[in-house]
């Protein structure tokens, strides 16, 4: 495993700018509130997505490794298949 201060970085192709509209999916435009809710009644979207949300919230770029350590750390472990 590599040790985090050796890991080199750039910007994700796939991160959002302000003011972008998403393209990654083919489809240009905006998500909707109702697909965000349809997405969350069918289970698609679930507790540990929502955890991932905060903290990237909270530290604005976190690699995923980052991420999971830090679910780890709130003790979100059994929440997490792998």
């Amino acid at each position: 495993m590599v040790d985090d201060e050796n890991i080199k970085t750039t910007i994700s192709p796939f991160a959002i700018r302000e003011g972008e509209i998403k393209k990654f999916d083919g489809n240009d435009g905006y998500v909707s509130i109702s697909q965000i809710i349809h997405k969350i009644n069918l289970g698609h979207i679930n507790e540990v997505h929502f955890a991932i949300l905060d903290l990237v919230n909270e530290f604005e770029f976190m690699t995923s490794r980052q991420i999971y350590f830090m679910l780890l750390a709130r003790r979100c472990r059994h929440k997490i298949t792998r």
